[in-house]
């Protein structure tokens, strides 16, 4: 029973220090993540993703990743923004018309947009897109 009650005690604490890895324990979560339109046509169209933070912490800067991801898990386009302040309920946005890094259309089919938030944490959410 000690043995069990210590290794519950160690996990607690290595997924403590996993978990508030930063200076504080102040944390930043993303909420409400969406894309509009979607689906959407990426021969006429652009597709909105859109999301808010939420925070413990105001004007706090951070690095907000978007990559985009087709059916098999590969990476299609990514847009990175570095130094970015992070406030809480605040709505961030990145448009992406349909194409890969190179600049050239994705096919029809399903991808998954992964938003990546790395300040104090790391936190993301991934969200489906569809392009008809």
């Amino acid at each position: 029973m000690k043995k069990i009650i210590f290794i519950i005690f160690l996990l607690t604490i290595f997924s403590i220090n996993f978990l508030y890895s930063g200076t504080t324990n102040e944390t930043i979560k993303i909420s409400k993540a969406y894309s509009y339109p979607n689906p959407f046509d990426n021969n006429k169209e652009v597709t909105h993703i859109k999301f808010v933070l939420s925070s413990d912490v105001t004007n706090r800067n951070g690095d907000i990743s978007v990559i985009i991801y087709d059916f098999n898990g590969k990476k299609v386009w990514s847009k990175i923004e570095k130094g970015v302040k992070i406030n809480p309920n605040e709505t961030k946005e990145f448009i992406w018309g349909g194409e890969n890094d190179l600049g050239n259309k994705v096919p029809k089919g399903l991808y998954f947009a992964k938003i990546i938030i790395e300040a104090n944490n790391t936190c993301y959410k991934v969200i489906k897109i569809l392009i008809k």
